[in-house]
């Protein structure tokens, strides 16, 4: 996903006492008091079914916090907490307790908290013997002297915690954010309980980002490539705006064979499906001169490298039948097809691509 924290720049955290956890018998406390200069933006009592991002161990999912505030007798709202939510109801609370139950009941539980520029609010659980316990110490988080009431990360370290989080969330999140990529080339998307607008919004704009650095990669490997007497000219028609063309570069080869070239771009590994619209299929079936793809990813190492496809009509020829076909029945019910988008797996035996080049 994508974090950024909210404006009010605060994270909260504490140890959760035997009340908070549910497991005080004597007790009969229904939620878990937050800190008052945390998730200021989240209003009184409209937020009381706020879905939020829960963190445990090396997993998460999204909650309703149950959040409200109590209305003191001169009028203002104040003691933020969150609640259990009732019988049979799955919250941020009822699940600490579920999971405290089972996974130890007498170890020492810390509840960390803040809220995100989209105004969700994230939340994660840890305890003593955990490595977010070790890691949060290591970040500077005086865990080991904090008994009650709550505490809020000093400025110096709030950057460095919500990073951390973010990582975990991302790293177990992966399948997610690869769809966001994927979808944000569609267009389709809709916001929904995992995804939100805001992570919508940020995903086309990192896609529209990443998709601008890769072509300038190619456009630097393409002028190393004239220097180097193995083309003779290129040109990029993206270079000043999106050109609308179906295809980013042309190269010119010394015997005169002029190539079409469309850059793929994926922040991730090679194997990321590539959007093609119908156009691009429909050009590579008719243009006369030769289509190549280049297929601009990221390894492990986090450098940028490129595949190449020289021949990519066999596949698109197919694809072109079947939409053809689709079209034609769609005719006969006076219903056209005016553009189509569609996900291709670079694996395709019928799309044989090259050996990789580091662009770095």
């Amino acid at each position: 996903m994508f974090f950024e924290l909210h404006g009010e720049r605060a994270i909260g955290y504490k140890q959760l006492s035997a009340p908070d956890l549910g497991t005080k018998i004597s007790s009969n406390q229904t939620h878990i008091g937050l800190a008052a200069n945390v998730l200021t933006f989240m209003s009184n009592r409209g937020s009381v079914s706020e879905d939020s991002i829960f963190i445990y161990g090396n997993s998460f999912e999204y909650l309703d916090a149950h959040f409200d505030r109590i209305e003191r007798n001169y009028g203002e709202f104040n003691a933020p907490k969150i609640k259990t939510g009732g019988r049979d109801i799955i919250s941020v609370t009822s699940a600490i307790r579920d999971i405290v139950k089972q996974d130890g009941p007498n170890l020492k539980w810390f509840l960390l908290w803040f809220g995100l520029k989209n105004e969700k609010a994230v939340f994660l659980l840890f305890n003593q013997n955990s490595d977010d316990y070790k890691e949060l110490c290591n970040i500077g988080l005086d865990l080991e002297n904090i008994t009650r009431g709550t505490k809020v990360v000093a400025n110096i370290l709030i950057d460095i915690v919500a990073t951390f989080i973010e990582n975990k969330v991302n790293e177990n999140g992966l399948a997610t954010i690869k769809e966001l990529e994927v979808e944000s080339q569609i267009g389709l998307i809709q916001p929904n309980r995992r995804i939100g607008r805001y992570d919508i919004e940020r995903a086309n704009a990192n896609f529209k980002q990443i998709g601008r650095t890769s072509e300038e990669l190619i456009d630097k490997y393409l002028k190393w490539k004239v220097e180097n007497n193995e083309i003779l000219h290129y040109n990029w028609y993206n270079a000043e705006k999106e050109s609308g063309l179906p295809y980013d570069f042309t190269i010119e080869n010394h015997n005169g064979n002029v190539v079409n070239l469309d850059v793929k771009t994926t922040k991730f590994d090679f194997s990321q499906k590539i959007i093609f619209s119908s156009q691009e299929i429909d050009f590579i079936t008719t243009t006369h001169e030769n289509y190549n793809i280049y297929r601009v990813y990221y390894g492990d190492n986090e450098l940028p490298y490129v595949r190449i496809c020289d021949d990519c009509r066999d596949l698109a020829m197919q694809v072109s039948s079947i939409t053809n076909d689709y079209r034609k029945s769609l005719a006969s019910v006076h219903t056209d097809l005016r553009s189509a988008k569609l996900a291709l797996s670079p694996n395709n035996k019928l799309l044989n691509f090259k050996q990789q080049i580091l662009l770095a």
